[in-house]
């Protein structure tokens, strides 16, 4: 009998943390940029979470043949390919989340409905076309959605994007991919232009980031976040040096999440 934690599972409801997070930071920067909050952010981001719901459902339709037979213990007991869930059903599944998602859009403002559009369109040409087997065309695409992410928090306050930092925008995509890059490892570290693209994307993400401090109002915050971060980075370095640590928790639903929602407090406090 398929049970609630199943439909859970299906849906990714713990990767929700990740997703609003980025959102919530373009949330964040119309507070403080603008001066600006209302009603339109708490539905953008119920039309976010269901999207992003049928963009996961959708990816493990797509993968469901792949997963049974992953060597992954971990690929091959999602619902699906363990058979918890049948494809029929997620596909339901899949539908019901995308209209509600594209519903819930439209309440924000026309923009917004166009923007969670192209998101999902992205994700789900990410997936039926299996682009993760392409390590730059897939890093490229994994980058522009976080982008759009933060830019949907913008948009549903206001429809343009005028006064959105974008350097700062931009550097959250480098350091995202640095990251994935990291958690990728394995699978991409005999690609050709491996090396070359973790150096230049950690490059770029802390060009962006130092950018940013040309925005006067955002000065302070990110002083604060930049110095902050890199003391309570030092002293984890310090206290996990000698240790073994899990690679794939660096990049979890934990680390970057935190940082982000951490780096949006900063701005809309300081």
């Amino acid at each position: 009998m398929t049970s609630i934690k199943d439909y859970a599972k299906l849906i990714r409801l713990d990767h929700s943390f990740g997703v609003l997070s980025l959102y919530g930071l373009g949330v964040a920067l119309a507070f403080k940029l603008l001066n600006a909050v209302n009603f339109n952010a708490l539905l953008g981001a119920l039309s976010l979470f269901f999207a992003y719901a049928s963009v996961y459902v959708f990816n493990d339709i797509m993968d469901v043949e792949e997963d049974k037979k992953h060597y992954s213990k971990f690929k091959r007991n999602r619902p699906l390919p363990s058979g918890r869930i049948s494809v029929k059903t997620a596909k339901k599944v899949f539908l019901a989340n995308a209209v509600l998602g594209y519903i819930t859009a439209s309440l924000v403002n026309l923009t917004f409905l166009a923007a969670t559009l192209i998101i999902t369109q992205i994700n789900y040409i990410y997936s039926a076309f299996k682009i993760k087997r392409h390590f730059l065309a897939s890093m490229c695409i994994l980058g522009l959605v976080q982008g759009l992410k933060i830019m949907l928090g913008w948009i549903s306050i206001q429809e343009s994007l005028f006064k959105m930092p974008i350097t700062l925008v931009l550097s959250i995509c480098f350091a995202y991919l640095f990251i994935m890059g990291i958690y990728k490892k394995e699978r991409y570290k005999h690609v050709r232009h491996y090396k070359a693209f973790q150096t230049t994307t950690g490059l770029l993400a802390i060009f962006a980031f130092f950018t940013s401090f040309t925005c006067q109002d955002l000065r302070n915050s990110l002083a604060f976040f930049t110095i902050t971060c890199t003391i309570i980075g030092i002293f984890t370095f310090l206290q996990v040096r000698k240790k073994d640590i899990d690679q794939k928790f660096v990049p979890s639903l934990i680390i970057m999440p935190a940082l982000i929602n951490f780096l949006s407090l900063s701005i809309i406090f300081l």
